[in-house]
Protein backbone atom coordinates (compact mmCIF):
# COMPACT_ATOMS: atom_id res chain seq x y z
CA UNK A 1 0.00 0.00 0.00
CA UNK A 2 1.14 3.85 -1.24
CA UNK A 3 1.11 6.15 -3.25
CA UNK A 4 2.31 6.65 -6.88
CA UNK A 5 1.67 9.34 -9.30
CA UNK A 6 -1.19 9.62 -11.80
CA UNK A 7 -0.09 9.94 -15.40
CA UNK A 8 -0.26 13.53 -16.43
CA UNK A 9 -1.60 15.07 -13.60
CA UNK A 10 1.17 14.96 -11.01
CA UNK A 11 -1.93 14.04 -8.14
CA UNK A 12 -0.36 10.95 -5.47
CA UNK A 13 -3.14 8.02 -6.06
CA UNK A 14 -3.52 5.96 -3.63
CA UNK A 15 -2.71 2.38 -4.26
CA UNK A 16 -4.81 -0.56 -2.03
CA UNK A 17 -6.76 -3.48 -2.32
CA UNK A 18 -9.12 -2.05 0.14
CA UNK A 19 -12.34 -1.23 -1.35
CA UNK A 20 -14.38 2.32 -0.41
CA UNK A 21 -17.40 3.29 -1.16
CA UNK A 22 -18.56 6.86 -1.14
CA UNK A 23 -22.48 8.24 -1.02
CA UNK A 24 -22.39 9.97 -3.60
CA UNK A 25 -26.68 11.75 -3.50
CA UNK A 26 -25.41 15.70 -3.11
CA UNK A 27 -22.12 14.78 -5.49
CA UNK A 28 -23.82 15.33 -8.13
CA UNK A 29 -25.08 17.89 -10.95
CA UNK A 30 -24.04 21.28 -9.63
CA UNK A 31 -22.69 20.94 -6.21
CA UNK A 32 -21.42 22.84 -3.49
CA UNK A 33 -20.31 22.62 0.18
CA UNK A 34 -20.37 18.70 1.55
CA UNK A 35 -20.25 17.78 -2.02
CA UNK A 36 -17.11 19.30 -3.13
CA UNK A 37 -15.63 18.50 0.57
CA UNK A 38 -16.92 14.98 -0.46
CA UNK A 39 -15.04 14.78 -3.89
CA UNK A 40 -11.54 16.13 -3.05
CA UNK A 41 -11.96 13.77 0.47
CA UNK A 42 -11.67 10.70 -2.00
CA UNK A 43 -9.66 12.15 -4.97
CA UNK A 44 -6.59 10.11 -3.97
CA UNK A 45 -8.38 7.00 -4.24
CA UNK A 46 -9.17 7.20 -7.47
CA UNK A 47 -10.96 3.80 -8.73
CA UNK A 48 -10.67 2.23 -5.49
CA UNK A 49 -13.71 4.03 -4.22
CA UNK A 50 -17.47 3.38 -5.29
CA UNK A 51 -19.59 6.33 -5.74
CA UNK A 52 -23.06 5.54 -5.56
CA UNK A 53 -25.13 7.68 -6.99
CA UNK A 54 -29.19 8.15 -7.83
CA UNK A 55 -29.96 6.30 -11.09
CA UNK A 56 -31.06 10.06 -12.64
CA UNK A 57 -27.66 11.77 -12.31
CA UNK A 58 -26.86 13.71 -15.81
CA UNK A 59 -23.38 15.83 -14.61
CA UNK A 60 -20.90 13.66 -13.33
CA UNK A 61 -17.45 15.19 -11.85
CA UNK A 62 -15.12 13.41 -14.50
CA UNK A 63 -12.40 11.75 -12.41
CA UNK A 64 -11.48 7.78 -12.05
CA UNK A 65 -14.13 6.99 -9.07
CA UNK A 66 -16.50 3.92 -9.99
CA UNK A 67 -20.13 4.85 -10.30
CA UNK A 68 -22.68 2.67 -9.60
CA UNK A 69 -26.22 4.20 -10.04
CA UNK A 70 -29.10 2.94 -7.32
CA UNK A 71 -32.61 4.04 -7.92
CA UNK A 72 -33.34 7.63 -7.36
CA UNK A 73 -35.58 8.03 -3.80
CA UNK A 74 -35.61 10.76 -1.14
CA UNK A 75 -32.83 11.02 0.86
CA UNK A 76 -33.63 9.37 4.15
CA UNK A 77 -35.06 6.36 2.01
CA UNK A 78 -31.63 6.20 0.25
CA UNK A 79 -29.14 6.50 3.28
CA UNK A 80 -31.43 3.93 5.67
CA UNK A 81 -32.45 1.66 2.63
CA UNK A 82 -30.63 1.70 -0.93
CA UNK A 83 -26.91 2.51 0.67
CA UNK A 84 -26.89 0.06 3.24
CA UNK A 85 -27.95 -2.69 0.62
CA UNK A 86 -25.36 -1.24 -2.07
CA UNK A 87 -22.90 -1.61 1.07
CA UNK A 88 -23.82 -5.17 1.50
CA UNK A 89 -23.92 -6.44 -2.26
CA UNK A 90 -20.39 -4.79 -3.07
CA UNK A 91 -18.55 -5.81 -0.05
CA UNK A 92 -17.73 -2.14 0.99
CA UNK A 93 -14.95 -2.15 3.98
CA UNK A 94 -14.94 1.22 4.26
CA UNK A 95 -18.13 3.32 3.93
CA UNK A 96 -18.10 6.93 4.08
CA UNK A 97 -20.58 9.22 4.87
CA UNK A 98 -20.80 12.52 4.23
CA UNK A 99 -23.41 14.57 5.10
CA UNK A 100 -23.68 14.12 8.88
CA UNK A 101 -25.67 11.44 9.11
CA UNK A 102 -25.11 7.51 8.29
CA UNK A 103 -27.56 4.56 8.05
CA UNK A 104 -28.65 2.85 11.33
CA UNK A 105 -27.25 -0.41 10.44
CA UNK A 106 -23.72 -0.64 10.32
CA UNK A 107 -23.46 -3.60 7.36
CA UNK A 108 -20.13 -1.93 6.38
CA UNK A 109 -15.99 -3.10 7.93
CA UNK A 110 -15.56 0.40 8.76
CA UNK A 111 -17.53 3.52 9.01
CA UNK A 112 -16.11 6.65 7.82
CA UNK A 113 -18.58 9.71 9.57
CA UNK A 114 -17.81 13.39 8.12
CA UNK A 115 -19.39 15.99 10.42
CA UNK A 116 -19.58 19.48 9.30
CA UNK A 117 -21.61 21.21 11.97
CA UNK A 118 -24.01 20.31 14.76
CA UNK A 119 -25.83 23.27 14.67
CA UNK A 120 -29.27 20.89 14.30
CA UNK A 121 -28.74 20.42 18.05
CA UNK A 122 -29.26 24.01 18.99
CA UNK A 123 -32.86 23.99 21.00
CA UNK A 124 -35.44 26.47 19.08
CA UNK A 125 -34.55 29.10 21.60
CA UNK A 126 -31.11 28.96 20.11
CA UNK A 127 -31.86 28.65 17.23
CA UNK A 128 -35.81 29.16 15.72
CA UNK A 129 -37.05 26.79 13.23
CA UNK A 130 -37.47 27.29 9.98
CA UNK A 131 -40.04 29.35 7.55
CA UNK A 132 -38.94 26.18 5.09
CA UNK A 133 -40.87 22.83 5.96
CA UNK A 134 -38.22 21.03 4.26
CA UNK A 135 -35.13 22.54 6.45
CA UNK A 136 -37.67 21.79 10.19
CA UNK A 137 -37.94 17.74 8.75
CA UNK A 138 -34.42 18.01 7.60
CA UNK A 139 -33.22 19.24 11.32
CA UNK A 140 -35.26 16.54 13.09
CA UNK A 141 -33.81 13.99 10.50
CA UNK A 142 -30.50 15.37 11.44
CA UNK A 143 -31.21 15.41 15.00
CA UNK A 144 -32.10 11.91 15.64
CA UNK A 145 -29.53 10.05 13.17
CA UNK A 146 -26.18 12.54 14.44
CA UNK A 147 -25.87 10.39 17.49
CA UNK A 148 -26.51 6.83 15.81
CA UNK A 149 -23.72 7.76 13.17
CA UNK A 150 -21.63 9.07 15.64
CA UNK A 151 -21.77 5.48 17.50
CA UNK A 152 -21.42 3.78 14.57
CA UNK A 153 -18.27 5.54 12.77
CA UNK A 154 -14.68 4.14 13.50
CA UNK A 155 -13.06 7.42 12.53
CA UNK A 156 -14.34 10.97 12.22
CA UNK A 157 -13.91 13.89 9.81
CA UNK A 158 -14.46 17.21 10.36
CA UNK A 159 -13.65 20.60 8.63
CA UNK A 160 -12.70 22.61 11.96
CA UNK A 161 -11.46 22.76 15.03
CA UNK A 162 -14.39 23.95 16.67
CA UNK A 163 -16.88 21.36 15.20
CA UNK A 164 -13.86 18.92 16.63
CA UNK A 165 -14.39 20.15 19.74
CA UNK A 166 -18.16 20.52 20.09
CA UNK A 167 -18.08 16.42 19.06
CA UNK A 168 -15.61 15.92 22.15
CA UNK A 169 -18.13 18.63 24.19
CA UNK A 170 -21.39 16.75 23.35
CA UNK A 171 -20.77 13.50 22.86
CA UNK A 172 -17.47 12.18 24.71
CA UNK A 173 -15.26 11.11 21.73
CA UNK A 174 -11.60 10.38 22.46
CA UNK A 175 -9.99 13.33 20.38
CA UNK A 176 -7.69 10.52 18.65
CA UNK A 177 -11.47 9.64 16.63
CA UNK A 178 -11.61 12.65 14.94
CA UNK A 179 -9.17 13.98 12.29
CA UNK A 180 -9.59 18.01 11.27
CA UNK A 181 -9.07 18.26 7.36
CA UNK A 182 -10.81 21.88 6.50
CA UNK A 183 -12.46 23.01 3.36
CA UNK A 184 -10.54 23.98 0.76
CA UNK A 185 -10.41 26.27 -2.67
CA UNK A 186 -8.99 25.24 -6.18
CA UNK A 187 -6.82 27.36 -7.73
CA UNK A 188 -8.98 29.31 -9.50
CA UNK A 189 -10.26 31.70 -6.69
CA UNK A 190 -6.51 33.10 -5.82
CA UNK A 191 -6.04 34.46 -9.38
CA UNK A 192 -6.91 38.11 -9.21
CA UNK A 193 -9.46 39.15 -11.68
CA UNK A 194 -9.54 42.91 -12.78
CA UNK A 195 -12.33 45.08 -10.88
CA UNK A 196 -14.95 45.96 -13.45
CA UNK A 197 -16.02 50.04 -13.91
CA UNK A 198 -19.04 50.03 -11.36
CA UNK A 199 -21.26 52.84 -10.71
CA UNK A 200 -22.72 51.31 -7.68
CA UNK A 201 -21.14 50.47 -4.62
CA UNK A 202 -22.15 47.65 -2.61
CA UNK A 203 -21.27 45.17 0.35
CA UNK A 204 -22.04 41.97 -0.56
CA UNK A 205 -22.79 38.75 1.59
CA UNK A 206 -23.61 34.99 0.95
CA UNK A 207 -26.61 34.18 2.72
CA UNK A 208 -29.43 32.02 3.01
CA UNK A 209 -33.65 31.71 4.39
CA UNK A 210 -32.09 29.70 7.19
CA UNK A 211 -32.51 31.54 10.64
CA UNK A 212 -28.43 30.60 10.99
CA UNK A 213 -27.93 32.98 8.23
CA UNK A 214 -29.36 35.49 10.23
CA UNK A 215 -30.23 37.65 7.83
CA UNK A 216 -33.07 40.15 8.98
CA UNK A 217 -30.79 41.17 11.55
CA UNK A 218 -28.58 41.89 8.82
CA UNK A 219 -30.89 43.72 7.28
CA UNK A 220 -32.20 45.45 9.78
CA UNK A 221 -28.46 46.53 11.03
CA UNK A 222 -27.99 47.53 7.43
CA UNK A 223 -30.87 50.02 7.52
CA UNK A 224 -29.33 51.32 11.20
CA UNK A 225 -25.30 51.77 9.44
CA UNK A 226 -26.83 53.99 6.49
CA UNK A 227 -29.01 56.57 8.95
CA UNK A 228 -26.64 56.51 12.12
CA UNK A 229 -23.29 56.78 10.42
CA UNK A 230 -24.52 58.99 7.46
CA UNK A 231 -23.28 56.69 4.31
CA UNK A 232 -24.77 56.92 1.56
CA UNK A 233 -24.53 55.66 -1.66
CA UNK A 234 -23.98 52.30 -0.73
CA UNK A 235 -26.01 48.96 -1.49
CA UNK A 236 -26.40 45.39 -0.18
CA UNK A 237 -26.34 42.77 -2.87
CA UNK A 238 -27.49 39.12 -1.21
CA UNK A 239 -26.98 36.04 -3.10
CA UNK A 240 -27.34 32.62 -1.77
CA UNK A 241 -31.27 33.15 -0.57
CA UNK A 242 -33.82 30.87 -2.97
CA UNK A 243 -35.81 33.01 -5.22
CA UNK A 244 -39.32 32.01 -3.38
CA UNK A 245 -38.30 34.08 -0.48
CA UNK A 246 -37.04 37.28 -2.12
CA UNK A 247 -40.29 38.70 -1.32
CA UNK A 248 -40.60 38.30 2.23
CA UNK A 249 -37.42 40.23 2.79
CA UNK A 250 -37.76 42.64 -0.03
CA UNK A 251 -41.27 43.67 2.16
CA UNK A 252 -39.21 43.71 5.22
CA UNK A 253 -36.66 46.02 3.50
CA UNK A 254 -39.29 48.27 2.58
CA UNK A 255 -41.00 48.43 6.12
CA UNK A 256 -37.35 49.96 6.94
CA UNK A 257 -37.65 52.04 4.21
CA UNK A 258 -34.31 50.65 2.23
CA UNK A 259 -36.31 48.03 -0.22
CA UNK A 260 -33.86 50.61 -2.93
CA UNK A 261 -30.87 49.92 -1.52
CA UNK A 262 -31.16 45.96 -0.86
CA UNK A 263 -30.45 43.61 -4.25
CA UNK A 264 -31.41 39.35 -3.89
CA UNK A 265 -29.71 37.67 -6.61
CA UNK A 266 -31.10 34.56 -8.43
CA UNK A 267 -28.57 31.24 -9.44
CA UNK A 268 -25.13 33.07 -9.92
CA UNK A 269 -21.86 30.93 -11.66
CA UNK A 270 -18.32 30.60 -9.71
CA UNK A 271 -17.70 33.10 -12.13
CA UNK A 272 -20.15 35.54 -11.39
CA UNK A 273 -19.73 34.61 -7.49
CA UNK A 274 -16.02 35.82 -8.26
CA UNK A 275 -16.93 38.90 -9.55
CA UNK A 276 -18.82 39.85 -6.95
CA UNK A 277 -16.40 39.22 -4.58
CA UNK A 278 -14.20 41.19 -6.09
CA UNK A 279 -16.12 44.05 -7.01
CA UNK A 280 -17.58 44.97 -3.66
CA UNK A 281 -17.13 47.71 -1.40
CA UNK A 282 -16.69 44.63 1.38
CA UNK A 283 -18.16 41.24 2.28
CA UNK A 284 -20.08 41.11 5.63
CA UNK A 285 -20.60 37.50 7.15
CA UNK A 286 -23.32 37.94 9.88
CA UNK A 287 -23.88 34.07 10.38
CA UNK A 288 -24.84 32.76 14.20
CA UNK A 289 -23.88 29.18 13.48
CA UNK A 290 -20.73 27.51 11.02
CA UNK A 291 -18.74 24.75 11.07
CA UNK A 292 -16.45 26.55 8.86
CA UNK A 293 -17.61 29.09 6.39
CA UNK A 294 -16.62 28.63 2.78
CA UNK A 295 -17.87 32.19 1.69
CA UNK A 296 -15.45 34.03 4.20
CA UNK A 297 -12.65 32.25 2.30
CA UNK A 298 -13.91 32.61 -0.92
CA UNK A 299 -13.81 36.71 0.34
CA UNK A 300 -10.11 36.85 1.38
CA UNK A 301 -8.69 34.52 -1.45
CA UNK A 302 -10.56 37.40 -3.75
CA UNK A 303 -8.83 39.93 -1.77
CA UNK A 304 -11.87 41.63 -0.39
CA UNK A 305 -12.04 42.90 2.87
CA UNK A 306 -14.24 41.25 5.46
CA UNK A 307 -16.06 42.00 8.21
CA UNK A 308 -17.79 38.27 10.09
CA UNK A 309 -19.56 37.26 13.32
CA UNK A 310 -17.09 36.65 16.56
CA UNK A 311 -19.00 33.14 17.28
CA UNK A 312 -18.64 29.71 16.19
CA UNK A 313 -15.64 28.65 13.74
CA UNK A 314 -15.68 32.29 11.97
CA UNK A 315 -12.66 33.36 14.18
CA UNK A 316 -10.40 30.05 14.08
CA UNK A 317 -10.99 30.33 9.76
CA UNK A 318 -10.39 34.24 9.55
CA UNK A 319 -8.42 34.86 12.22
CA UNK A 320 -7.28 37.85 13.13
CA UNK A 321 -8.16 39.35 9.37
CA UNK A 322 -10.87 41.35 9.09
CA UNK A 323 -13.32 43.19 11.37
CA UNK A 324 -15.60 40.92 13.99
CA UNK A 325 -18.34 41.65 15.36
CA UNK A 326 -21.36 40.24 17.33
CA UNK A 327 -24.11 39.07 15.55
CA UNK A 328 -26.25 38.87 17.93
CA UNK A 329 -25.88 42.85 18.72
CA UNK A 330 -27.70 44.68 15.99
CA UNK A 331 -25.71 47.80 16.28
CA UNK A 332 -22.41 46.11 16.73
CA UNK A 333 -23.09 44.98 13.29
CA UNK A 334 -24.11 48.64 11.86
CA UNK A 335 -20.69 49.85 13.33
CA UNK A 336 -18.64 47.06 11.14
CA UNK A 337 -20.51 48.04 8.33
CA UNK A 338 -19.40 51.24 9.27
CA UNK A 339 -16.27 50.32 9.23
CA UNK A 340 -16.07 49.00 5.95
CA UNK A 341 -16.85 51.54 4.29
CA UNK A 342 -14.79 54.69 5.86
CA UNK A 343 -12.19 51.92 5.74
CA UNK A 344 -8.54 53.86 5.33
CA UNK A 345 -6.91 52.46 1.77
CA UNK A 346 -3.70 51.83 3.02
CA UNK A 347 -5.59 49.67 6.64
CA UNK A 348 -7.43 47.92 3.28
CA UNK A 349 -4.21 47.29 1.32
CA UNK A 350 -2.81 45.83 4.59
CA UNK A 351 -5.84 43.88 5.37
CA UNK A 352 -6.64 42.16 2.00
CA UNK A 353 -3.06 40.81 2.05
CA UNK A 354 -2.93 39.14 5.16
CA UNK A 355 -6.52 37.97 4.25
CA UNK A 356 -5.17 36.43 1.28
CA UNK A 357 -2.12 35.01 2.73
CA UNK A 358 -4.45 33.38 5.17
CA UNK A 359 -6.85 32.06 2.34
CA UNK A 360 -3.63 30.26 1.11
CA UNK A 361 -3.72 27.92 3.74
CA UNK A 362 -6.90 26.55 2.53
CA UNK A 363 -5.79 25.94 -0.90
CA UNK A 364 -6.40 22.70 -2.59
CA UNK A 365 -3.17 22.08 -3.22
CA UNK A 366 -2.32 22.52 0.29
CA UNK A 367 -5.04 20.65 1.92
CA UNK A 368 -4.58 17.82 -0.01
CA UNK A 369 -1.68 16.78 1.86
CA UNK A 370 -3.76 16.33 4.91
CA UNK A 371 -5.87 13.95 2.96
CA UNK A 372 -3.17 12.20 1.59
CA UNK A 373 -1.68 11.61 5.18
CA UNK A 374 -5.97 10.66 6.37
CA UNK A 375 -5.67 7.58 3.91
CA UNK A 376 -2.25 6.75 4.33
CA UNK A 377 -2.90 6.40 8.35
CA UNK A 378 -6.84 4.87 7.34
CA UNK A 379 -5.56 2.22 4.79
CA UNK A 380 -2.23 1.37 6.51
CA UNK A 381 -1.93 -2.24 6.14
CA UNK A 382 -2.83 -4.76 9.26
CA UNK A 383 -4.46 -1.73 10.71
CA UNK A 384 -7.55 -2.80 12.92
Amino acid sequence: MGFSLQDGKGFLIMESNIQVGIDGYWMIDDYRGMGSFAWQLIEPLADKCSVFIPDNSSKLKIVNNKYQKLSKKMFLLWEQLSIPCAVKKNKVEYMIYPYNTGAFRKVEGKRISIIHDLIFLKSKKELPYSASMYQNLGRLYRKFFLGINIKNADYIVTVSQFTKSELIKEYGLNESKITVIPNSLPEHWYQTLPKDTVSDKYLFTVAGEAPSKNLTTLLDAFALALSKYNIHGLKLTIAGVKSEYHHKYLQHCKLLGIDSYVEFLGYISTNELKSLYVNSYGFIFASLFEGFGIPLIEALASRTPVAFSNVTSLPEIAADCGISFNPYDMPSIAEAISQLFYLDEKLKVRMVDKGFKRALDFQELKVRKDIENFWSFMLEPGKD
